[in-house]
């Protein structure tokens, strides 16, 4: 029988975040952050975040993040609404069948025409 190699987990996760264009040192670790960065676009360096309702009510965390758009994914009873219409743009996605969502994408966009 051959055995494969271990995989070095710690080498495969700094592989990943290389793909994502992000960088795991910038942004604070814990089981529960109210918002994590998931994306970063190579050229215009806008970020993709998702977060939960603690960065949805706070607008300061979400303009100090450079968030300008949010796409709320929360439907039904666990709707979180949008805090700040006027400040930040919104769009509603609502996630159909998961009647538990409780997540809100948080968009950091850099493209003027959006």
């Amino acid at each position: 029988m051959i055995r494969k190699p271990d995989l070095d987990f710690d080498e495969q996760a700094r592989l990943l975040w290389a793909r994502l264009n992000l960088d795991p040192e910038s942004h604070r670790r814990g089981q529960w952050n109210p918002i994590d960065p998931i994306w970063r676009h190579p050229i215009t360096k806008g970020i993709i975040y998702v977060g939960n309702q603690t960065a949805a009510e706070n607008l300061s965390l979400l303009q100090s993040n450079g968030i300008t758009h949010v796409v709320n994914c929360t439907t039904g009873e666990s709707r979180i609404p949008n805090f700040h219409e006027g400040a930040l743009k919104y769009y509603v996605f609502p996630v159909c069948g998961l009647k538990t969502t409780t997540s809100v994408f948080l968009l950091k966009i850099s493209f003027p025409n959006l």
